[in-house]
């Protein structure tokens, strides 16, 4: 897995959907989704938990859950993978993107509608990062969603439900 592979499916996706498009991208899914933004004919953009800081969620770890899993690299040295408790691995390749890739700047450098979704009690994803983000960016609305963790177990009604009320809102425009 790669990022710049990740953004030709998301690429290939887009172009077979006809217009106008709108994506709802989580989590890491938001890495190739925001620095497609500006070569995409995306037309409105809801990002859940998004990771938009890569060195802080990888490279640098800041929350526990980032830190028991990246914060070891010693397999990706030896083995030229990262094992993440033996569900998927994180190749070296995928590590330089992280060094690479800003997709907060590009976030932030497109101008299409957007609306970010983050619970504060997130413990992988940087909940601080994405308010600040979303609070600099024009045409961006946020949502709090109290007590949410990471992917939203238990508050998932109220992010599917702000979700869809925000693109009926966009779709109504």
């Amino acid at each position: 897995m790669t990022i710049a592979g990740e953004r030709l499916d998301l690429q290939a996706a887009v172009e077979s959907a006809g217009h106008p498009v709108s994506v709802v991208a989580s989590s890491f899914g938001a890495v190739s989704t925001t620095l497609s933004l500006g070569e995409l004919p995306i037309d409105s953009v809801v990002l859940w938990q998004p990771v938009l800081d890569l060195r802080r969620t990888f490279l640098q770890p800041e929350l526990p859950r980032g830190r028991q899993l990246y914060g070891d690299l010693t397999s990706l040295q030896q083995q030229g993978f990262l094992d993440i408790e033996g569900r998927f691995e994180l190749g070296a390749q995928l590590f330089e993107e992280f060094a690479e890739l800003d997709p907060r700047a590009a976030f932030l450098a497109s101008g299409i509608p957007a609306l970010v979704v983050h619970g504060d009690a997130d413990e992988h994803v940087s909940y601080e990062v994405a308010h600040e983000v979303a609070a600099r960016r024009l045409r961006t609305d946020w949502h709090r969603v109290q007590g949410g963790g990471h992917g939203f177990r238990d508050t998932g009604s109220e992010v599917i439900d702000v979700t869809v009320s925000w693109l009926l809102g966009q779709a109504a425009q």
